[in-house]
């Protein structure tokens, strides 16, 4: 009998110490909990210093980027749900120069648009989309497409050829294809939606130095969910709840989360029309001489309709597939020369209203360009 109990408990002290049964214990939940008014300041003035700092650090940036891009479209007067996609892929090679504020960026198809087949659901290549470069110089900006069909009154006549545009860099924005490696650091395509200026504008409302008013609406409309997870990594997780004049219309809400990963950087961001979601973006960092570079981001766009799920409608995808940091940049990049216009295309000047067409020389008023044959 006692050999009996002396055995039961060398086999329950075994099975106790056993690494085995030790690993099969549930797992703890993450450490969570809701930072007060002044834990969400200090927050925000945390984040802002580390994301401006690992910005501060890129002088000079330049790379590629492979995109995939796909939009679907609705076939007039098909039944619901009938489509196609539209897909575009290709590379972005870009030269940027942080301290002068310079960037250069060519679009780069990697495949040539095939003909257009209205296949209902299926994915088809685009058919309209052009190679295209861009220089952004501060304000201003220069965006130059290949030949095609240009048609301005300006010219007095109508010729085939590029037309090199001069516009002021918000317009440029428009452009669905621009494309500025700097607004993978935020929410937008223009560099001043970064998270580290939204952080820093937070953080100044939350301080109160722009008012005890200004604060008392940034507290109104922000939480902040501090995370841990088992291997002690941070998160903070960020909502934004911005509240329409009308009671009746829906509140836009936005959740960003950012991780300790990756110094702080934002790696999910969302965007919300009461609870459907409307934008979403996904990153992934890689780390180059201490600096956190977007690998790789998701960009998603939905459609909300009454009574039914989100409806993905637009996406685009970016890899980083070379880059190098903080080495010299040819500047003859950023200048319109590099552009290589040959005699006779043409300039239109949206900032002062002005047309150009390249000389022998360069660019010339429109009115005084005389053609001269070879």
């Amino acid at each position: 009998m006692l050999g009996r109990l002396s055995l039961t408990l060398m086999s329950l002290t075994f099975l106790l110490n056993s690494p085995a049964i030790m690993r099969a214990a549930p797992p703890t939940d993450d450490n969570e909990r809701k930072l007060n008014p002044k834990e969400i300041q200090k927050a925000f003035a945390f984040l802002a210093k580390q994301l401006s700092s690992n910005l501060d650090s890129i002088q000079t940036w330049q790379g590629t980027y492979r995109f995939f891009d796909k939009v679907h479209f609705k076939i007039p007067k098909r039944n619901e749900g009938s489509g196609y996609w539209e897909i575009t892929q290709g590379q972005l090679p870009f030269w940027l120069d942080q301290k002068q504020d310079k960037l250069r960026v060519n679009y780069e198809l990697s495949v040539k648009p095939d003909n257009l087949q209205l296949i209902p659901q299926e994915h088809v290549k685009a058919n309209s989309w052009l190679n295209s470069q861009w220089i952004v110089r501060r304000e201003e900006s220069f965006a130059l497409s290949e030949n095609h069909f240009g048609r301005r009154k300006e010219f007095h006549q109508n010729i085939s050829g590029r037309i090199l545009y001069r516009l002021l860099k918000y317009d440029l924005h428009s452009n669905g294809r621009f494309f500025d490696p700097r607004g993978l650091f935020g929410s937008g395509s223009d560099f001043s939606d970064s998270f580290a200026n939204n952080c820093d504008m937070y953080a100044t409302a939350l301080s109160g130095k722009k008012g005890d008013e200004q604060k008392q609406k940034a507290l109104m409309m922000v939480s902040i969910i501090e995370k841990t997870n088992t291997s002690g990594d941070k998160f903070f997780i960020v909502t934004k709840k911005f509240k329409p004049m009308s009671p009746k219309a829906t509140p836009n809400i936005y959740k960003v989360t950012y991780d300790s990963r990756y110094g702080f950087n934002t790696t999910k961001y969302e965007q919300y029309s009461g609870l459907k979601l409307r934008h979403k973006r996904i990153f992934r960092y890689k780390k180059v001489d201490g600096i956190y570079l977007p690998e790789k981001v998701s960009i998603e766009h939905f459609q909300n309709k009454e009574g039914q799920e989100e409806e993905l409608i637009r996406s685009r995808t970016v890899t980083l597939i070379e880059s190098k940091l903080n080495l010299p940049i040819e500047l003859n990049l950023f200048e319109v020369k590099s552009l290589d216009l040959q005699y006779g295309e043409r300039m239109w000047d949206s900032i002062k209203n002005q047309a150009f067409i390249q000389d022998r020389q360069g660019l010339v008023p429109v009115k005084d360009f005389v053609f001269k044959a070879k």
